[in-house]
C-alpha cells in the first residue's frame, strides 16, 4: 500500500510539472491562416471569443500565437510584446 501511495504521488508530481495550462484574455491575437503580419484577415482576435481581426496586432496586443502549420510573413516593422510559435509555425522576416 505504501508502494502504491508512492507511485501514485510520483505520477501525479509529474502530470502536474509537465501540465502547461494557457487561457486566452482579451486582446490576444492567434493566425487564422497563412498571409503577411500586416494583414488583418490573417489573424483573429479574442474578445469573450475568437473573433475575426479587424486590425493586425500591434505591441499593444496581448499574447500573439502562430498556430501550427501557419506561415506568417513580415514585410514592414512591426513592434511586439509576447508572441509563441507553435511547433510547425513559422514567421519570416523579409
Amino acid at each position: 500500500m505504501k508502494n502504491l501511495k508512492l507511485f501514485l504521488s510520483m505520477c501525479l508530481m509529474v502530470f502536474l510539472s509537465s501540465s502547461v495550462v494557457f487561457s486566452q484574455a482579451n486582446g490576444d491575437y492567434r493566425s487564422k491562416a497563412n498571409g503577411n503580419w500586416g494583414d488583418a484577415s490573417t489573424w483573429q482576435v479574442y474578445n469573450d471569443g475568437w473573433v475575426d481581426a479587424t486590425n493586425s496586432p500591434t505591441s499593444t496586443a496581448g499574447v500573439i500565437t502562430i498556430l501550427n502549420e501557419h506561415t506568417i510573413v513580415v514585410i514592414v516593422a512591426v513592434t511586439v510584446d509576447q508572441v509563441v510559435i507553435n511547433a510547425g509555425g513559422e514567421v519570416i522576416i523579409n
